[in-house]
């Protein structure tokens, strides 16, 4: 339990606590009056203005750098060759070839290149091997190179 002499000191020092910030509140706050004078309305009033301004003005060259952004993103994906070096192993069939192909994006889409082996009943010739393959090649060269019919 606390002395009768702790227990002083320590409502000393919340009356000293509070007696500072009170001090400090009165004499250095701003006051209400002071914001009600014409000359400071003015020149708060032109710096809002001013700082609208400036954030219509960036807001205007942020959206411009991300259309030219987006715009320059979508001609690297057009104009852009993708290499990959594929890895064919024992097990794999037409369907995982596919996917890792789409994955590295040497084709747009997996399903069609699978059903094309299909198709040409390339699906059951596929050799183990690696291969060099370029998203500019057909799916006919891609084919042609994982049945053997063409060597790297």
């Amino acid at each position: 339990m606390m002395k009768k002499t702790a227990m002083r000191a320590f409502g000393a020092g919340i009356l000293f606590s509070v007696i500072v910030l009170l001090s400090y509140q009165y004499f250095f706050e701003k006051k209400p009056a002071d914001m009600k004078d014409p000359a400071i309305q003015t020149s708060a009033q032109k710096e809002i203005k001013s700082l609208k301004k400036q954030v219509n003005e960036w807001k205007g060259k942020y959206e411009a750098l991300a259309k030219e952004q987006d715009k320059l993103e979508k001609e690297d994906e057009i104009t852009s060759v993708f290499k990959y070096h594929l890895l064919i192993t024992k097990g794999m069939n037409s369907s995982d070839i596919s996917e890792l192909l789409a994955k590295a994006k040497i084709i747009e889409d997996a399903d069609a290149f699978n059903t094309f082996l299909g198709e040409k009943n390339y699906h059951h010739k596929i050799q183990i091997g690696e291969y060099e393959l370029t998203s500019e090649m057909s799916m006919e060269e891609i084919a042609d190179m994982i049945i053997g019919k063409k060597a790297e």
